[in-house]
This record gives C-alpha cells, structure tokens and sequence, in this order.
C-alpha cells in the first residue's frame, strides 16, 4: 500500500496538518516566552511575527481540517458505493444463474412435452383403431341380428301352418291389444250389438296410442325401466273401463316396450301358452 494511499485512510497522518500543528506549538511557545520577559510585549516585534503565524497557521489548520472532512465524505461514499457494486455483482450472478437453471427446465420440458406428444399421437391412433374395429364389430353384430331376425321370422312362419288354435304353441302377436277383455268392459255400458263396435274402435284408439314412440309411460327406478302407473292416459283408462281393459292395454304396452321400444311395431313371436312364455329363446 502506498504513503498515499495511507493517508487518505487516515487523514490524521496529513503532514500538512502536522506541520501546521508543530508551527503553532511552536509559535505559542515562543508567545508564552515573550509574554513572561517583558510587560508590554505587543509592542515587540517578535510577538507581532508570532500572532500573525498562529493566525496563519490556525487557517492553514482549519482549511486542513474541512478537506479532511470532505475526504473522509468521499470515502464514505466510495464505500458506499463498493457496498453497492457488490451488491449489484452478487445480484447478477444471482439471475445469470437463475437464467441458466431456467433454461436448463426448459430444455427438459420441451423434451418432456415432445414426448408426451409423440405417446399422445400414439395413444390417439390406437384409440381410431379401436374406434374403426368398434365399428367393424358394430356392423358385423347388426348384420348377425339381422340374418338371426330373418331367420326367426322364416320359422314361425313356416311353423304357423302346422300350428292350430288348440296346441300350446303357437303364434302370439307381442304388443298386439287382446280385443276379448275390452268387449267384457264395452259390454257393462252398451248393449250386445253396440259393444262389438265400441270394443273395436277402443282397442284401434290404444293400439295407435302404445305404437306412437312419443308416448312413453314409464320411468327409471334404479337401473330398471318400470311402468309409470301415474300416468294420467293410463289412469283414465282404467277409471273408466276397468281394470280388464286396463291390463289388456298395459300388457301390450309392455311387450311392446321390450321387443321393440324404438320402433313400437308388433311383433310376431313362437309363444308357449301353456307356461306364458317364448317357446324359444
């Protein structure tokens, strides 16, 4: 470190100021002596000479003094900033760092998400394969149902003319209204002749109303479609005809409702009348 250097640091080494510290000394001392040797020593030159360099030097001394203060302000405020500048160092290290890491993230999710991509692309093409063999199957199930139908068909009609009206099996018509029950009901409140008529538009009136689709008296209880027993068409019914008619009515519907509930059209069925049920299945 240089002489410099050292006293900037610390301004109490100024040789300027020890100077003017050793004149005074000096020139107070010589004040002091004179004083004591003689009374009137203002008329002394030496005296003069002494007062004017203590004035001098207190000058020289005070001017030392306010560069001092002025120097250790301005060393103050170099540390300041150094504190400063550290701080600021420390700072962009801090986010050249912090970009770094950044960076370093986005280089692995960007081959985290192009992978992703690419198993998501693969995901999706076996999910369309799925979707086209689904649909295959669809298809193949239909077209199974369709030739199973057509067959069934051809059975019950070539066995329709080996059947009578006496065997147990025979042909029964699902979703067709049994006409007798409502000629029972008819029958309470028409005479002989007029009930064979009223009977027959009765039963045409609810055989159109149970093929309409739009008419769906039931509701889900459960995972279980069961009649809705509210219904105000079917209360009516039964208000005014009686509970044969109603069952008549209800029984269709329901066969109906099963075999065919989107088309609602009759279906005709080898039926085992002996024990209520499909001869076969």
């Amino acid at each position: 470190m240089s002489q410099d250097a050292v006293s900037c640091d610390n301004p109490a080494n100024d040789p300027l100021e020890l100077a003017c510290i050793q004149q005074l000394a000096t020139a107070g001392l010589i004040l002091k002596l004179v004083e004591e040797q003689e009374d009137n020593s203002a008329d002394d030159p030496l005296y003069n000479v002494c007062v004017k360099q203590l004035a001098t030097a207190g000058k020289v001394l005070k001017l030392v003094e306010d560069q001092k203060k002025k120097v250790e302000a301005e060393l103050r405020k170099m540390s300041e900033l150094k504190g400063q500048l550290n701080t600021k160092d420390v700072e962009a290290n801090s986010y050249q760092h912090a970009i770094c890491v950044l960076r370093r993230f986005a280089h692995e999710d960007e081959e985290k998400m192009k992978q992703t991509q690419e198993e998501l692309l693969q995901r999706v093409e076996e999910v369309n394969d799925l979707q086209t063999l689904n649909q295959h199957l669809i298809v193949k199930e239909r077209a199974t149902n369709d030739e199973s139908t057509e067959a069934r068909k051809e059975l019950i009609v070539s066995l329709a003319h080996f059947l009578d009206d006496q065997s147990d099996i025979r042909i029964k018509r699902l979703g067709e209204i049994d006409i007798l029950p409502l000629q029972i009901a008819v029958q309470r409140k028409f005479t002989t002749a007029e009930s064979f008529i009223e009977a027959a538009r009765l039963c045409s009136l609810w055989q159109s109303k149970i093929e309409n689709p739009e008419w769906h008296p039931f509701r889900i209880v459960g995972d279980t479609e069961i009649l809705d027993e509210e219904d105000e068409a079917l209360v009516d019914l039964q208000m005014e005809w009686g509970g044969e008619a109603y069952a008549a009515v209800v029984t269709a519907l329901k066969e109906m409702n099963e075999c065919n509930p989107s088309g609602r059209r009759i279906t005709p069925e080898l039926w085992n009348f002996a024990e209520g049920r499909r001869a076969i299945h």
